[in-house]
């Protein structure tokens, strides 16, 4: 973590401001992809069938994609989707070393996973690291050529003119590199800090400390973890809504970044923003919902 510290905290500064964005949900279209790859690892490698397999597959997406929980760390998600499916009378693994794990670990990610494995050797922990590889050698062979949502592309060119660009992302830093890369926006980016940098909050700090001002500062993200993440650091907060990413940025460029460069983006404006966002992202799981009206 020391050496992922110091990175952020020398990069250079070019800009007077500084916009930290998500990757998967908010740049790229991929969430529902990735999603479906995270899935069908979970049938496979813990072992459900049948209508459990069924029940599997619909908490995780309600989890990762339809939820307040959406775009958390995948191992948190796995220990909430595992919360989820015993409420709903699933049999499920024993998840005491990985929630312990989870609350603990600030790199969380399959290399912090892996130096614990080698210390304290777990089945628990040693089923969890096989989920999370497969899922990522899945995503790896299947979640290709997604471009960024319509918008992006001009909005960040723009940007980059008069702010620095970090990427701040739970996904691994080589898939954030393969698709900035691929759709030819790594130039935008100053750095791409993925999971192996530490939590998003880490990310904003390590890297705006001494050289940017909070007002100063806008994250840019499709989730809460997002928002939360601007909250702690005491920056402002655009969020691209789920099902509404390309007004989000159109929103964003044509609005967004220039009540941002004019010091006039937080409170009214901001808050209407949220209040949208919010709105976009249920706290009570439909199944719920369901059996209290008697469905």
């Amino acid at each position: 973590m020391s050496d992922y510290r110091q990175i952020l905290q020398s990069l250079p500064k070019r800009h007077d401001t500084l916009l930290c964005v998500d990757n998967d949900g908010t740049v790229f279209d991929t969430m529902e992809a990735k999603e479906r790859c995270f899935s069908r690892c979970i049938v496979r490698c813990f072992g459900f069938a049948g209508r459990d397999a069924e029940l599997a597959e619909e908490v995780f997406r309600y989890v990762n994609l339809d939820s307040i929980h959406r775009g958390q760390n995948r191992f948190k998600s796995l220990v909430l989707t595992f919360d989820y499916l015993r409420e709903r009378g699933v049999s499920v693994p024993e998840t005491d070393r990985l929630r312990e794990w989870v609350k603990t670990e600030t790199r969380l990610g399959n290399p912090a996973l892996s130096d614990l494995l080698e210390r304290e050797p777990s089945d628990e922990l040693r089923a969890v690291l096989r989920w999370s590889e497969e899922s990522n050698a899945a995503i790896e062979a299947e979640v290709r050529g997604i471009p960024p949502f319509p918008h992006v592309r001009e909005t960040l060119t723009r940007a980059d003119i008069d702010s620095d660009i970090m990427v701040v992302s739970h996904t691994p830093e080589s898939a954030i590199r393969r698709e900035w890369t691929d759709h030819g926006l790594l130039p935008c980016a100053m750095y791409l800090a993925g999971q192996e940098c530490g939590s998003k909050l880490q990310h904003i700090r390590y890297a705006s400390a001494g050289k940017y001002p909070p007002e100063r500062i806008l994250v840019v993200g499709d989730s809460p973890g997002d928002e939360d993440a601007a909250e702690a650091a005491g920056v402002n907060f655009f969020p691209i809504i789920p099902h509404c990413e390309a007004d989000s940025w159109f929103e964003l460029g044509d609005e967004g970044l220039a009540r941002f460069y004019a010091g006039r983006f937080d409170g009214e404006y901001q808050d209407h923003l949220l209040e949208r966002f919010h709105a976009a992202l249920p706290s009570d799981p439909p199944w719920r919902t369901r059996e209290s009206s008697g469905v």
